[in-house]
């Protein structure tokens, strides 16, 4: 009779889990705040499947520091959790990843966020992003870490290839494919 009981808690509490589970997917959505790539496997930039609209709202199936397994249209595939905002049924933001480390990094002082540059690039190039620097050959997120915030973004998409403008007060920068190609003064109004 005890073995009966342990047996049926059991039974239970597996059930309980797996519905938790599966429901728990349905609570979260990801908005996308950029164009961001649907890969088919995660880290494999040659499995892109699709093209994600900047503000798209997609269902989250799987939350992981780096990537969100998501579902686009009929499609289930990963995104990079560096190109989407994830919130709750409550519309409250949830940060992962580098997401919940740049959150963090802005609370910092300075010298802990030159300590976290450094070793997220290397002591040369973490102290030149430090220092405001920016160069050719940059990914998006080392400007951002650089300059912070640009004011607007403009993308144009053409095939596959994705090129943003990313303006500031007094600047601008241009990007191919994530990659800083170019740079200027702001036009004056």
């Amino acid at each position: 009779m005890t073995t009966h009981r342990i047996f049926k808690s059991f039974l239970l509490g597996a059930a309980a889990l797996i519905i938790t589970t599966s429901l728990s997917a349905q609570y979260y959505q990801a908005t996308t705040q950029s164009v961001a790539r649907l890969y088919k496997d995660k880290g494999n930039a040659s499995s892109v499947m699709a093209y994600i609209k900047a503000d798209t709202t997609l269902d989250v199936l799987v939350v992981e520091e780096d990537y969100l397994k998501v579902i686009y249209g009929e499609s289930e595939g990963w995104i990079p959790t560096n190109k989407a905002t994830l919130r709750n049924t409550e519309g409250e933001i949830l940060r992962v990843g580098e997401q919940a480390e740049q959150a963090v990094q802005q609370q910092q002082d300075p010298a802990s966020r030159k300590e976290m540059l450094i070793r997220r690039y290397g002591t040369k190039k973490g102290n030149a992003i430090y220092q405001h620097k920016i160069w050719k050959g940059m990914t998006n997120d080392m400007v951002f870490d650089s300059w912070g915030k640009p004011l607007k973004v403009e993308r144009l998409i053409k095939g596959s290839e994705i090129q943003e403008k990313w303006s500031y007060i007094e600047s601008y920068v241009v990007f191919d494919d994530d990659i800083l190609v170019d740079w200027g003064p702001a036009e004056k109004r």
